[in-house]
């Protein structure tokens, strides 16, 4: 048992209509990336994860023209540098940070690539990604193997791993994964789209093993799989309406152990799109990558924090913060980074006035405006 702290913020503004289809953390920073191609090229923004304030930084592109788009690559962080692979074009896109720019290069890679174009699990461990399955090639081909890039050669390879004839066939037969991770820091998880299916894969001795934990089967859809405090959750929807919902996998029994529910759902954003994000013990869902515009209304994302080790601070501020005088109380505890986050709720069903920001008193943006935090308690 034990409790867990869920913060959840509003809309992060994004002006120019771009919206974000990766995340990623360099340093104590946190990154979002655009790379719809056709709509400008790399745009890059950066999120504080102790403000939440949200800025555009620049984007530099070295030896390469921009594709049309770079849809469903496989996005891992080594030694400060970004690895970003496009199985469709076959190409690996390197980015790094250099003061307010971040720039990105072609770095050519050679060996036996993966064969999966897209709709594949990967992963990384140790200085190599890893990539398993997605689609061969339209209409419905799809692959059963396993490859390995050494992020420090860029040499690819196929990895030989054993698996009984049943899940052979299962991973033939499977549309697509959704999620995938390391847990215990030997184990990567291969979970279908929508919990149905679950393999592991042991990265020592190369086997593969099949879960058949109960307890989420009725997940309309399961948004990602993530590994956070040597547990291992994935977070999806029972239906859009219902709202989103997370689970634990509790190994010793073999089921899934509902941990949160939103109860509910902005009708605003579609219910099939996620990034999600562990650093230490916080997990940040980012939203809203793709949205339902309404007449003149912008793109925007939406972000939870998940806290899996809430301190005492942390734990007196959702009691403060149930109430409009508890927010004005902690205004005048909290130091102004959070103090500017601190700001009235702007509910959906208002007007236009009302929905229209304010600058606060030191004239920053609060670009990621506190809706709730709740004090969970983890079962």
């Amino acid at each position: 048992s034990g409790r867990m702290l869920w913060v959840a913020h509003e809309s992060f503004d994004d002006r120019d209509r771009k919206r974000a289809k990766y995340s990623f953390a360099i340093g104590d920073r946190i990154y979002l990336l655009n790379a719809s191609f056709n709509n400008g090229g790399f745009l890059v923004s950066e999120l504080n994860p102790r403000n939440y304030e949200l800025r555009r930084i620049n984007a530099e592109l070295h030896n390469f023209v921009p594709p049309h788009s770079v849809y469903g690559g496989s996005l891992v962080v080594h030694e400060e540098r970004v690895y970003l692979w496009h199985a469709r074009g076959e190409k690996l896109y390197v980015g790094w940070i250099d003061g307010d720019t971040c720039h990105w290069a072609v770095e050519e890679t050679r060996g036996a690539m993966p064969t999966g174009r897209y709709g594949n699990a990967y992963c990384k461990w140790g200085n190599s990604l890893i990539i398993h399955g997605g689609f061969e090639e339209l209409p419905a081909a799809v692959s059963a193997e396993t490859y390995v890039l050494d992020l420090d050669t860029k040499i690819w390879s196929r990895r030989d791993t054993v698996a009984s004839q049943e899940i052979v066939s299962t991973f033939s037969s499977m549309l697509r994964w959704d999620g995938c991770g390391v847990l215990e820091g030997k184990r990567m998880h291969v979970i279908g789209s929508k919990g149905e299916t679950h393999f592991v894969l042991d990265l020592v001795t190369n086997h593969w093993s099949s879960i058949k934990a109960s307890g989420a089967a009725d997940l309309h859809i399961v948004f990602n799989t993530f590994c956070a405090c040597d547990r291992l959750f994935f977070y999806g929807f029972r239906t859009p309406e219902e709202g989103s919902v997370l689970y634990r996998l509790d190994e010793e029994h073999n089921r899934w152990v509902q941990v949160y529910a939103s109860g509910g759902r902005s009708h605003r954003l579609s219910p099939t799109y996620q990034n999600t994000l562990v650093i230490g013990t916080r997990v940040f869902f980012i939203e809203g990558m793709e949205v339902e515009r309404f007449e003149d209304e912008g793109s925007s994302a939406s972000m939870s924090v998940l806290e899996l080790n809430p301190t005492l601070f942390d734990q007196a501020a959702s009691v403060l913060l149930r109430d409009e005088r508890g927010k004005e109380v902690i205004r005048n505890l909290l130091p102004q980074y959070l103090s500017n986050q601190l700001v009235h709720d702007k509910s959906e069903n208002d007007s236009g006035e009302s929905r229209e920001e304010e600058k606060v008193d030191d004239q920053r943006w609060p670009m990621g405006l506190l809706r709730e935090i709740r004090l969970q308690r983890a079962r």
